[in-house]
């Protein structure tokens, strides 16, 4: 699959792309074939996503990181 993407050419010179969302998962959902199509261009990408739900009221769950705001 080819994708035009209008922003490729402000990409050609980075190595690494960061896709992020914030709007409960299905933003970065909706990233996925651009996702595909940056890695088929040859570049590193990410995906990322930030939750304002309360996560930490989530049963069984395993915290994988720090909260970066807490007080350490």
């Amino acid at each position: 699959m080819d994708l035009n993407l209008p922003i490729i050419e402000q990409l050609a010179a980075c190595q690494n792309v960061l896709i992020a969302g914030m709007g409960g998962g299905f933003d970065v959902f909706c990233g996925l074939p651009i996702y595909f199509e940056l890695k088929h261009r040859g570049l590193v990408v990410h995906l990322a996503n930030f939750s304002f739900s309360d996560v930490e009221m989530a049963l069984g769950g395993i915290r994988l990181t720090i909260r970066w705001w807490s007080d350490r």
